[in-house]
């Protein structure tokens, strides 16, 4: 009787791997031109939010050029932080920055800081923190900046009430941080380019496309995975 062989590969982390290598490869040449680009923006960005902050100064409230000097003022304000994003973007971390970090501590600054914006849109934020963590070796604040940054986009995706719940945990060796929120979820169409420069699924003026890569770019610097 014939016979037949069949052997089976699981080749999940093989690809895995290459999307992610393929993801560092544009993330890396991305930065670099976006390092470039912040410096030669950041002088004449500087100027005109220094002269319109002046002019504001200078003319009466309730007159319409103080009221295009402020518009000024926040579009300027706005395009700094996308800069400082870019910046942050390109820029390894400095080892003077490098130390041992409390994820929990990180944990509870950033729930701290986005509280009031949980609250103002009635969205409860929960934590369930485990003790006893090892430190993780990086840089506090910005993984205090990815964690806002989850949070942030956590918020935005729940329509009405709802909640987040942010949750710490061991893995074998792994510090585990998670962030999940009842939301739709992230629609299965565009989950490969979540993390893509400047990629965005908010309308116009409410999102850079810069939160996620910038996340993914810091938590590569600090060998986790995200």
């Amino acid at each position: 009787k014939p016979r037949v062989v069949c052997h089976y590969k699981d080749v999940s982390d093989e690809v895995l791997m290459q999307r992610q290598l393929v993801q560092n490869e544009k993330l890396a040449a991305v930065g670099q031109l976006a390092g470039g680009v912040a410096h030669e923006i950041n002088n004449p960005l500087s100027a005109i939010l220094a002269f319109s902050q002046l002019g504001i100064r200078d003319v009466k409230e309730g007159e319409e050029l103080h009221e295009f000097l402020t518009e000024i003022e926040e579009a300027a304000l706005r395009c700094k932080e996308i800069v400082q994003n870019l910046l942050t973007f390109s820029r390894a971390p400095q080892r003077t920055d490098i130390r041992g970090v409390d994820v929990n501590d990180v944990a509870r600054r950033a729930i701290a800081l986005m509280m009031h914006e949980f609250d103002k849109r009635n969205v409860k934020l929960t934590q369930s923190l485990s003790e006893d963590l090892p430190d993780v070796t990086g840089v506090a604040n910005q993984l205090m900046q990815v964690l806002v940054n989850f949070l942030s986009n956590a918020l935005g995706a729940i329509e009405g009430t709802g909640t987040v719940h942010v949750e710490t945990g061991l893995s074998g060796d792994q510090v585990i941080l998670s962030v999940k929120d009842s939301g739709p979820g992230v629609p299965e169409a565009i989950r490969a380019k979540i993390f893509e420069p400047l990629f965005t699924t908010k309308e116009e003026g409410k999102g850079t496309g810069l939160g996620l890569s910038v996340s993914y770019g810091i938590i590569q610097d600090h060998n986790g995975s995200i």
